[in-house]
């Protein structure tokens, strides 16, 4: 996920680009770096909304917002 956001990263901001991104992160099993994407994006005060496709982590991603 890492390589793949770093060859979107000038790209991000188009449509597409940025679903697809969203999706992958959602889809991927590592919710530490989906976490961690989501709090630059907010802390830069960007709105790619990479937190829509957290809810995809299921019971892991929640275990782990708890922890």
């Amino acid at each position: 996920m890492q390589k793949t956001y770093r060859e979107l990263a000038e790209e991000i901001k188009m449509d597409g680009e940025r679903l697809r991104l969203i999706a992958a992160l959602g889809n991927s099993e590592d919710i530490v770096y989906h976490y961690h994407l989501i709090c630059e994006d907010w802390a830069a005060g960007e709105q790619l909304s990479l937190e829509n496709s957290f809810d995809r982590h299921g019971k892991e991603g929640i275990v782990f917002l708890l922890e």
